[in-house]
């Protein structure tokens, strides 16, 4: 059965992304495609951000690299987007930064064990500030899923169908008031986060590719790509 180490698993979802982010350039119907099957990217890195926390040798780094990152991203979108304004092209992107908040929201609940009044506020509060940003609540679930039920697949499992299917029916309840509700359905189709659980299975959580390069890959290539890809974007319409 093919296997994947987590650096060759980030591979793979860097290449989903990328089909994600480069609609400007296919057709709405291959665009709706390369949606779908994107849809677990967002939250594959969210489980590997997931692992990190569980695993790392040093959790103040790792926060802080998360949100360096985060912050980086954002101080660059800002000025993309002056230089873009004039042609309508702005990048919302910040995924980043939601990891973040939901490393952070991990790092309360495995610090607050027994007091359920201060779990709830903090979480509440990382749910609130996290909806300003890309992924919102739907990332940080998929988070605390993953985290309370990482030892146990079956349950895991359970909690994403579960999931998912809530989801799915908030959508479809929007779709039905639209005037096209399988387009509808299939541009906004969040609810296939479900595809990551057979990705899960041939991920097999040892390290591979250990070094630098593999450590940083996926806070450059993630706004890299999508400044290249906006700029382009830009230079065609100027």
């Amino acid at each position: 059965m093919l296997q994947l180490n987590r650096f060759q698993f980030k591979l793979l979802l860097a290449f989903l992304m990328v089909l994600d982010h480069i609609d400007f350039f296919v057709s709405d119907n291959l665009n709706i495609l390369f949606k779908i099957l994107s849809r677990c990217v967002a939250v594959g890195f969210a489980y590997l951000v997931v692992d990190g926390f569980l695993y790392t040798k040093n959790l103040k780094k790792y926060l802080l690299r998360l949100y360096g990152f985060a912050i980086f991203m954002l101080i660059g979108n800002h000025f993309f987007n002056a230089l873009y304004a004039p042609y309508n092209i702005v990048i919302r992107n910040s995924i980043i930064m939601t990891y973040a908040i939901g490393l952070t929201m991990l790092f309360i609940l495995s610090k607050v064990k027994k007091n359920f009044f201060i779990r709830f506020i903090c979480c509440f509060a990382m749910f609130y500030i996290s909806d300003f940003f890309e992924g919102g609540f739907i990332i940080l679930l998929f988070m605390y899923f993953s985290y309370i039920y990482h030892d146990d697949e079956k349950k895991r499992n359970i909690a994403y169908l579960i999931f998912s299917a809530v989801l799915f029916a908030l959508t479809l309840n929007f779709a039905l008031q639209s005037k096209n509700p399988i387009i509808f359905m299939l541009k906004r189709c969040e609810f296939l986060f479900i595809s990551i659980i057979p990705l899960l299975k041939i991920y097999n959580r040892k390290q591979g590719l250990n070094n630098a390069f593999s450590k940083y890959f996926f806070y450059i290539f993630y706004p890299v790509h999508l400044w290249i890809i906006n700029y382009i974007n830009y230079i065609m319409v100027k």
